[in-house]
C-alpha cells in the first residue's frame, strides 16, 4: 500500500494535468470502492494484494489531491486556515486510530531511548 501512494504521489503532476484535482479525488473515490469491493470478495491471497494495490493508489490520489482541492478552492484569506484545519483533522483521526488499536487490545510499537541492548 505504501508503494502505490509513493507511486501516485510521484506522478501527482501529470494526474491533476490530465484530469484535474477534482477529478482525481472522484477517481481516488471509485478506486477505493472497487478496491474494497474486491477484498471483501476475494478467497484468494492475489486478490487481498491486488485490492491493497490498488486502495494504495487510492490514498495517494486522496491525501494529495484533497489538500490541494481545498487550499486552492478556498478563498485567499482563508487558505492557511483551511491547510491547519486539514492538518488536524487528520492528525486527530490517527489519534483516534491509536486509541482504538490500544482499546481493543493489539500491541502498539514502543521504543524505550533509555534501554541498551
Amino acid at each position: 500500500m505504501l508503494l502505490s501512494i509513493v507511486f501516485i504521489d510521484l506522478r501527482a503532476g501529470p494526474i491533476a494535468n490530465f484530469i484535474g484535482r477534482k477529478a482525481s479525488i472522484w477517481v481516488a473515490c471509485i478506486l477505493c470502492i472497487v478496491s474494497n469491493v474486491v477484498m471483501m470478495t476475494t478467497t484468494s491471497i492475489g486478490g487481498l494484494y491486488a485490492g491493497r494495490l490498488v486502495i494504495g493508489l487510492a490514498n495517494g490520489l486522496y491525501m494529495t489531491f484533497s489538500q490541494l482541492y481545498l487550499q486552492v478552492s478556498s478563498f485567499l484569506s482563508c487558505s492557511r486556515d483551511v491547510a491547519y484545519f486539514h492538518r488536524n483533522v487528520l492528525q486527530h483521526g490517527i489519534e483516534v486510530s491509536l486509541l482504538e488499536l490500544s482499546r481493543v487490545g493489539l500491541p502498539l510499537v514502543r521504543i524505550n531511548i533509555n534501554e541498551r541492548s
